[in-house]
């Protein structure tokens, strides 16, 4: 091997000039960044399943929160309203422990009891 920039400090990767395989430092790091980028990738898709799974527990709680409306189709307004805030609380305590941002809750939240009321709005009215 002649004279290499690389060979004083790294002496696992040779270089090789000209013809031959050419190893060098860069190519290293290049190799490192794309296991770097396979585990981000691996990350946002487990993200992205912490949502799925908030969203799914979230129907699950709106759904309990309908089944116990129906059980109560006497009570006052207000105490509807005020077991509204209580499921929606709960539901936001949920997520919030899931994602572990309070943000990214509150949105999903909303956004899970928007579809699952257009949802039940729709079943109902095929229904009744």
């Amino acid at each position: 091997m002649t004279n290499c920039f690389y060979k004083k400090k790294l002496k696992k990767y040779p270089c090789y000039h000209k013809n031959k395989i050419y190893l060098s430092f860069l190519e290293h790091i290049l190799k490192r960044t794309n296991i770097l980028i396979s585990i981000l990738n691996v990350l946002r898709v487990v993200i992205n399943m912490r949502v799925y799974i908030v969203v799914i527990l979230q129907f699950i709680i709106w759904s309990g929160y309908t089944f116990i409306e129906w059980l109560s189709k006497h009570d006052q307004l207000i105490y509807k309203v005020i077991m509204f805030f209580v499921f929606f609380y709960l539901a936001y305590l949920i997520g919030n422990h899931v994602t572990k941002s309070a943000r990214k809750t509150l949105f999903i939240t909303t956004l899970s009891l928007v579809i699952y009321t257009s949802i039940h709005y729709t079943m109902e009215m095929f229904m009744h």
